[in-house]
């Protein structure tokens, strides 16, 4: 899928999969409060360690952090079933000119 400039505004409206693997250290936090978390990651209010600090986050490793973000819908419809397709959310050195492989859940 190639978007036109991929932001996490167009993230957040196209939605985000809540994290069901309770092995993620993001999944007991509520949908808003994850928004919060991935604004303050994408938009570098936040340090990475801050942000884990401030939310309690059981990762050791501030490098690790990214390998925990969740999912996003895109626009892309699956042609077998018709829901639409996700894509892994990018680290934020990588979120510019980032083209997602989408997938069914």
């Amino acid at each position: 899928m190639k978007d036109e400039q991929l932001s996490f505004e167009k993230i957040k409206k196209l939605g985000i999969v809540p994290v069901k693997d309770k092995e993620n250290p993001l999944s007991y936090l509520k949908s808003v409060r994850l928004k919060t978390v991935l604004e303050n990651y994408y938009t570098d209010k936040v340090a990475v360690k801050e942000i884990i600090r401030k939310y309690d986050l059981p990762i050791d490793n501030v490098m690790d952090f990214h390998r925990y973000l969740p999912y996003y819908y895109t626009k892309v419809m699956c042609p077998y079933d018709g829901t639409k397709m996700c894509a892994a959310m990018p680290s934020r050195s990588n979120f510019k000119g980032h083209s997602p492989n989408v997938f069914c859940l």
